[in-house]
């Protein structure tokens, strides 16, 4: 707590901060400046925490979107593999997509569904 309190009752401000590794008290004293002093510090670390709690929010807003648009290129990629399919292209060795040299009518196996997000 940087508000302290001396052995005779007085109570005094202090700000302690980092320099090169080593953490150093600086005294700041007790009254009406201490009290602004410390008033200011507070303000400052209020405002550190609602700055980390609000990239905290747009990292999990982040990770939604993002598990979101998995789904839809999931969900795309099964949608032209069905849609390339029925117009007679199959894909060469999980690469370019080809036409069909011979017709075929239906192809020989189902096409399966995408696999779902298990994380939801």
């Amino acid at each position: 707590m940087p508000w302290e309190h001396r052995d005779r009752g007085d109570r005094y401000y202090t700000r302690s901060f980092k320099t090169d590794g080593v953490v150093t008290r600086q005294y700041i004293g007790a009254g009406p400046l201490a009290e602004q002093a410390a008033r200011a510090d507070d303000a400052t670390r209020q405002a550190l925490v609602a700055c980390r709690e609000a990239r905290r929010r747009q990292r999990a807003q982040a990770r939604d979107l993002d598990r979101q648009l998995d789904d839809l290129c999931r969900l795309t990629d099964h949608l032209i593999r069905i849609e390339l399919t029925a117009a007679g292209y199959h894909q060469h060795a999980r690469g370019a997509w080809r036409k069909w040299r011979k017709s075929r009518a239906t192809p020989s196996s189902p096409i399966p569904p995408p696999a779902a997000h298990a994380t939801h």
